[in-house]
């Protein structure tokens, strides 16, 4: 194992993101538009096209990826690191008129939400980089209603990151 090469959050997350938008890309998904790495709870700002990559939290593992009842740093425990993805679209709402959208409206717009789940579904089971050492357990995935025109995919999984390699420049 080498050890010249440390993780932390930000690392982690960021390497799901261009997972993520290389897939949505490649598999031709509509546009997105803001993209980025989170802390917290993103705000839905950019209905039609927002991905933010979050590590929601972190906790010692030493039999991955369930959660250590010690914090003994002599037990070779991994650092497991929990992600989300948060994919926010747009779909079909009442317009100014108050007219409701067609059924073939809310098809299609629905279709591509499935079809970007299953894009996000891909790039969070796809072979992680080798190099970096990771595992990867726990990926699910939630769709959230409709809020105001806006649908969101959140892709979840539990990173883990030999704790020798967690930021160990950093103190």
């Amino acid at each position: 194992m080498t050890t010249d090469v440390t993780f932390g959050p930000y690392q982690v997350a960021e390497w799901f993101l261009a997972a993520s938008l290389g897939d949505l890309a490649a598999c031709g998904s509509d546009p997105i538009t803001t993209a980025y790495v989170g802390a917290g709870l993103a705000p839905w700002d950019d209905c039609c096209g927002q991905l933010v990559v979050t590590p929601e939290s972190m906790f010692r593992s030493s039999a991955f990826p369930a959660e250590s009842a010690t914090d003994d740093h002599c037990d070779g425990a991994t650092i497991a690191i929990g992600i989300v993805a948060t994919l926010v679209r747009c779909v079909p709402t009442l317009s100014d008129s108050g007219k409701a959208p067609s059924a073939e409206q809310i098809n299609v717009a629905h279709k591509k939400v499935l079809d970007d789940a299953a894009i996000m579904w891909r790039a969070f089971t796809s072979p992680m980089p080798v190099e970096n050492e990771w595992d990867r357990a726990q990926v699910r995935q939630v769709i959230i209603d409709t809020t105001g025109g806006c649908v969101a995919i959140e892709t979840r999984c539990i990173v883990g990151v030999e704790s020798s390699r967690w930021c160990v420049h950093c103190s």
